[in-house]
């Protein structure tokens, strides 16, 4: 389950998504590509290490591969062209902390389907949370099964007619191959 669900969870409530500062699944980003996953994190020096003091490594040059990756991938895509650009400085200039890539990436990538949520950090671990809150913490993590009663309605991909649909891959994927109408298909996705 991938960024796809969250963004459509956001847009079906009317809530304020609550976001925590501490111990978080680690980054990922499933594409259409044969490395599948990237993981450009530096192990932390503690289990409990707040996930704003995560750096991201410099080792193997993942950047270049992760955006030659992106390329490969999508080069082909019907809107890849018009968005490379904001994409690309990510994978060219370096932040040092997880959580500031994340952040900026998260910020880009509602901006290009035009969703505005209202986000919130937590200072300290939250276990209860308020009627209009939504805990999203454990609700998109590569090693975990999409989320019962969730389906992602297809939309046109670059290689359906050799792989058919692949739901549930980054949202890069959709806003790729969708362009402006991703929001639609995020509106339209079954619950």
């Amino acid at each position: 389950m991938h960024g796809y669900i969250a963004v459509k969870r956001h847009l079906l409530s009317n809530t304020t998504t609550i976001l925590s500062n501490l111990p978080q699944p680690m980054h990922y980003c499933i594409c259409r590509w044969p490395a599948n996953t990237l993981n450009p994190y530096r192990k932390a020096e503690t289990l409990k290490c707040p996930m704003k003091d995560i750096r991201i490594s410099d080792h193997g040059n993942w950047r270049h591969l992760h955006w030659t990756a992106i390329e490969s991938a999508y080069s082909s895509s019907p809107f890849f062209e018009y968005y490379r650009d904001d994409f690309a400085p990510f994978y060219e200039q370096k932040h040092e902390f997880l959580f500031d890539f994340n952040e900026a990436l998260c910020k880009l990538v509602c901006e290009l389907i035009d969703v505005h949520p209202i986000m919130e950090r937590t200072t300290e671990y939250k276990q209860s949370f308020l009627p209009n809150e939504i805990d999203f913490r454990d609700l998109i993590h590569p090693k975990k099964a999409p989320q019962e009663g969730f389906t992602a309605n297809p939309y046109y991909q670059v290689f359906d007619a050799r792989h058919g649909f692949l739901p549930n891959l980054s949202i890069i994927d959709l806003l790729f191959n969708m362009g402006p109408e991703s929001l639609l298909v995020l509106r339209d996705a079954n619950k």
